[in-house]
């Protein structure tokens, strides 16, 4: 049957999400995630494809605030298995270069998981070459034992650091715009092939502190005096259960002092006292200490996450 490209109205996510977690087993796509997810970027345009009337993939262009370069882009799509192997996945990615063609495009970055056996095929026929690779790893909250670590945070206190939750420092006038410039200070050091660019206020403000998945209590900050230098993040999830981890760092001359773990600890004993069971966390392969704490603390690895990139 034909297929038949077109933008994406509003009331296509309810169908979205079936496509995506067929097509990617083990993800956790929602309609509202998926809609969060390009409301919070830079640009974006999703286009879906039809067939008989039926939206059977999709496919957007977008760009991250974090990584923002005018002429590079990413690209994100899927097609429902009972479709695959129709064309149907060249026509998105068609309409997808054609939309970015005006704006001078030099590149355009994808992802896929490495058991992803036939998207990694279409991706390498069409050019896209692997540049990264980020770990997805979960940490079973039920069965995780805070003995090994008795007295870790203290001790990390007594070199005169205090951790503390967000909450306790929104009493504060400029909090928003401290931890502003803490989450651009880490971030911009985060392992990437692309170049990080720091985040503008508004968009800080409606995207991360107004974000559905934001959990205040769940911002854990370490203070040395009145300055902030370390942040360990958790998130809500679609599922209850689960928690997401965001940006965990410290600022560079913090660093080997304990102060990261000394965070994902006090974080992780709220987690569970919150109820949550498990705890979800992602890497660059390239980040070796931060996967090194999280492998020490049990965080389990799935398969990895690949970033490949098509020059233009």
């Amino acid at each position: 049957m034909p297929c038949t490209i077109r933008p994406l109205r509003p009331e296509d996510y309810i169908a979205l999400a079936p496509i995506y977690l067929a097509a990617m087993p083990g993800s956790a796509d929602t309609p509202d995630s998926l809609q969060e997810d390009d409301d919070s970027t830079h640009a974006c345009a999703r286009f879906v494809a039809e067939v008989d009337g039926q939206v059977v993939g999709t496919a957007s262009w977008f760009q991250l605030p974090s990584r923002l370069h005018p002429q590079k882009f990413w690209m994100d799509g899927a097609v429902h298995p009972d479709h695959q192997g129709r064309g149907i996945g060249q026509a998105l990615l068609a309409h997808v270069l054609a939309a970015i063609a005006p704006k001078n495009p030099i590149s355009i970055r994808t992802f896929s998981r490495e058991d992803y056996a036939a998207t990694r095929r279409f991706l390498d026929r069409n050019g896209f070459v692997e540049a990264k690779r980020t770990w997805e790893s979960f940490l079973d909250l039920t069965s995780f034992d805070f003995g090994p670590y008795a007295g870790q945070p203290e001790q990390v206190e007594g070199q005169g650091i205090r951790l503390v939750t967000l909450p306790e420092l929104q009493d504060q006038p400029d909090w928003e715009g401290r931890l502003l410039d803490l989450y651009n200070a880490i971030q911009l050091d985060v392992p990437d092939f692309d170049p990080a660019a720091a985040t503008e206020k508004e968009y800080f403000r409606k995207n991360y502190l107004g974000s559905p998945s934001f959990l205040a209590e769940g911002q854990y900050v370490a203070l040395d005096g009145e300055r902030w230098v370390g942040l360990s993040t958790l998130w809500s999830m679609s599922d209850p259960s689960m928690l997401n981890t965001g940006l965990t760092g410290v600022l560079p001359e913090y660093r080997r002092r304990g102060i990261a773990l000394a965070l994902k600890l006090r974080s992780l004993q709220w987690a569970r006292s919150r109820g949550a069971t498990s705890i979800r966390t992602t890497n660059a392969s390239s980040n070796v200490g931060m996967l090194a704490i999280n492998e020490r603390m049990g965080f389990v690895k799935r398969p990895a996450w690949i970033h490949l990139v098509r020059q233009l």
